[in-house]
């Protein structure tokens, strides 16, 4: 048992070192690079709901709009932000 208790201390040592180690920090260039964005689907028994956030760096950079529905009746699209809404099921 004590034995036991020796690995557990040992093994938690390890653990919160490794977490406390500092990331690694992205360069400039790789910043530059990074494309964030968010999108989500509300499905319910009647209706689905799409919504596409992301960042551009710049307006002349092409969009990351995912969303392709000929089908939807509300349809907004934006520089940065697109939503589209349809009836029926998914």
């Amino acid at each position: 048992m004590r034995r036991l208790g020796f690995v557990l201390a040992a093994a938690l040592l390890f653990v919160t070192g490794v977490a406390a180690a500092q990331p690694v920090q992205l360069t400039n260039n790789q910043m530059d690079k990074v494309a964030a964005g968010h999108f989500e689907i509300d499905v319910s028994n009647v209706s689905v709901t799409m919504i596409d956030l992301w960042f551009r760096t710049s307006l002349d950079v092409t969009t990351g709009n995912r969303i392709v529905c000929p089908a939807c009746y509300l349809n907004i699209t934006s520089p940065t932000l697109s939503i589209a809404s349809k009836f029926g099921p998914p």
